[in-house]
């Protein structure tokens, strides 16, 4: 017989300053299975990667535009999480100079509703592209 290995799921730090986006979010992941750390806000990362390293980091647009373009530099600069994939999500377009950052960084924004089966292959289809350096595409789920 083959005994598969037993895998902890991964971990995703989802930071999200609006708490009904936060938990909707929180629980599709969940129910995918993946252990999730649910933040209040982008500015709580930096407090929470002090001591862990996440296996995904899921960024919350919605409100906290100039929050992400101040914490991705940050992180990119540093050894324990410039390789960390990561994601932004948005309800809607972000502006330019958000939209360029994550470009820079070649992070995704996904655009949409986050109850859309996409998000949460979007966020799986991370745990392969360990090195940090994703698509940087922008992916419409309302589309």
């Amino acid at each position: 017989r083959i005994r598969l290995p037993i895998v902890d799921p991964g971990v995703v730090l989802l930071a999200s300053s609006d708490a009904a986006r936060r938990d909707l979010m929180s629980s599709l992941l969940v129910r995918h299975g993946y252990r999730v750390t649910a933040c209040l806000g982008v500015s709580c990362v930096t407090e929470f990667i002090g001591a862990n390293v996440p296996d995904v980091l899921v960024l919350d647009c919605v409100n906290a535009e100039q929050d992400v373009r101040a914490l991705l530099p940050r992180l990119r600069c540093e050894r324990r999480t410039m390789r960390t994939p990561a994601i932004a999500l948005a309800r809607h377009a972000v502006d330019g100079e958000t939209s360029a950052i994550l470009r820079s960084f070649s992070i995704p924004l996904l655009i949409g509703e986050a109850d859309a089966d996409d998000m949460v292959d979007a966020i799986g289809g991370l745990f392969f592209s360990r090195n940090g350096a994703g698509s940087s595409a922008v992916l419409r789920l309302d589309a």
